[in-house]
């Protein structure tokens, strides 16, 4: 039996892999299980020669202990016969790269005066953030001239990029009013 979890947990589709992980959660400790799921990977790397499969099944084979806890939850919300619930993917953002993203921001805008808020940005809450004023400027534009400011290792995705603008700014110009 658990050579065939192993082979769902290292090769399913990841429903399959989160619904045998929980199941053997629950019936297992996780120092166990994880010793369970090192032996798996490894009669794996034996037979398989090529290393992204390799490395691809040892990524798959460490369980801590928050998945282990969460892994528990999982099942309890399948017994019930809910669906599996849905997994958010913000910790991968590094923080140094979104701080990067807002120090662009600021060095190429004019502050909103008066104007701040608090801004949640994948899972990391920057507080008192001052608005600015986009001036006509598209998000398209200030994506092109971050590109150039930074280089890949140091800067976040275009989709983050774009959000983080978008909470930051305002669009259009301001009018003084005399």
């Amino acid at each position: 039996m658990l050579a065939n979890a192993g082979k769902l947990i290292f090769f399913g589709m990841r429903s399959v892999r989160v619904i045998v992980k929980s199941l053997l959660a629950t019936s297992f400790r996780r120092l166990a299980l994880k010793d369970i799921l090192k032996i798996e990977s490894e009669k794996y790397n034996e037979d398989v020669c090529e290393d992204h499969v390799s490395s691809m099944v040892q990524k798959k084979a460490v369980i801590g202990s928050e998945q282990y806890s969460s892994l528990r939850k999982v099942f309890g919300v399948l017994q019930n016969g809910h669906d599996i619930p849905k997994h958010t993917y913000t910790h991968r953002i590094d923080a140094t790269k979104l701080g990067t993203a807002v120090l662009f921001i600021q060095q190429s805008l004019c502050l909103k005066a008066g104007a701040v808020r608090d801004v949640s940005i994948a899972g990391h809450t920057f507080r008192d953030m001052p608005v600015y004023e986009r001036g006509g400027k598209s998000i398209e534009s200030l994506l092109e001239a971050y590109r150039v400011a930074f280089v890949e290792d140091e800067r976040v995705g275009e989709h983050t990029f774009a959000e983080i603008t978008r909470r930051l700014t305002k669009r259009g110009e301001s009018k003084c009013k005399m």
